[in-house]
């Protein structure tokens, strides 16, 4: 309130004032109004930009995986009967198909009870497997077709990886061996490309199941581990889990805000996600908002002084009235200083 006792309380000022405030208040509106509109359209270009971003990448990894398939599949077809029951042999004949062996970490061969009976590169092995993993490998030699696996943790690594694995079938059709390969989920080649596709500067790529199982992630830590592992809640996994495929805007489980995107990959039962951070992907629209702010506030300082200006000269009168009353009070001049002085008129003769 002091501070309000020292200012001016003359007409001149308050009409001013009141122009720089109806000003200032206009133009804040119009500004965040327009500012508003943009970063919902902004929003929206960056989030199926990022969609179409992450089906490309979804598509690579399709391609990939069939690719890799492939490979087995003629490696299998090519397999001698007997070369999983003599490993020099084994070893001989993947020696031939380098290509093949280049792509995979590593090379099994399982009998039909699920058996490791043969890793290429360490000789022979027989590992004991749990029940659960030899009822996957029983599950697909029944089926006859390759599978991508779940993600485990490698035997002979000690590293996270999957398995493609391709029935080997006898003369008459019958799936009698396993040909399996390993690719490992932290140096694989085209898991590098996934995350050298990140959106922004810190923005992320990464990969789950959809059990929520972390295939990929800049973490690697947190690989083979389920993606609610940590506690909290985010709306866009939650989503992403129960089939959501598109883009979305979520808090993460630090509450900070980002634009989320899901593929799912047609090949195997995995979930593409990308996160990009609102505080990047909005850093222009946040600087320009800062910049429209500071242009608003000049613009009223600039509609100020021109009604300042605009009211000094529209009141010249009024003040001179003024001050030809104070005179009159003042003794210092009679009414007359308040006729109207008109020329006078010409008189007919």
């Amino acid at each position: 309130m002091a501070v309000l006792a020292l200012l001016p309380r003359s007409l001149k000022f308050r009409m001013t004032a009141v122009v720089v405030m109806l000003v200032l208040i206009a133009t804040v509106i119009v500004t965040w109004v327009a500012l508003v509109l943009a970063e919902r359209d902004m929003k929206g270009v960056i989030g199926n930009q990022q969609y179409a971003l992450l089906s490309s990448a979804a598509a690579q990894v399709d391609a990939q995986i069939t690719a890799k398939k492939a490979l087995l599949a003629s490696l299998a077809d090519a397999v001698p009967p007997d070369a999983g029951q003599d490993p020099q042999r084994m070893g001989a004949f993947v020696a031939r198909h380098p290509a093949v062996r280049k792509q995979f970490l590593n090379l099994h061969i399982f009998n039909q009870n699920g058996v490791l009976i043969h890793t290429e590169g360490e000789g022979a092995a027989v590992l004991a497997l749990d029940e659960r993993p030899r009822a996957f490998l029983r599950k697909v030699l029944a089926n006859g077709r390759a599978v991508v696996s779940p993600p485990f943790k490698s035997i002979l690594s000690g590293r996270p990886a999957i398995m493609i694995i391709q029935p080997v079938l006898d003369a008459q059709g019958k799936a009698v061996m396993l040909l399996g390969g390993t690719i490992d989920l932290i140096d694989s080649d085209f898991l590098a490309q996934i995350a050298a596709q990140k959106p922004g500067k810190t923005g992320y790529m990464f990969i789950m199941t959809t059990q929520g199982i972390l295939l990929h992630h800049p973490n690697p830590k947190r690989l083979l581990e389920h993606i609610n592992a940590r506690p909290g809640y985010n709306r866009a996994t939650e989503m992403a889990l129960q089939g959501f495929e598109g883009w979305t805007e979520a808090a993460n489980k630090d509450g900070s805000e980002g634009i989320y995107s899901y593929k799912h990959v047609s090949t195997t039962n995995w979930i593409i996600g990308a996160r990009f951070p609102v505080d990047e992907a909005f850093a222009p629209m946040i600087e320009m908002r800062r910049h429209a702010m500071l242009a608003a506030g000049a613009f009223a300082a600039l509609a100020g002084l021109m009604a300042w200006l605009a009211i000094q000269t529209l009141l010249k009168p009024l003040g001179r009235l003024r001050h030809n009353i104070n005179d009159i009070r003042n003794g210092e001049a009679s009414i007359g200083v308040l006729q109207r002085r008109r020329a006078p008129a010409n008189r007919r003769n």
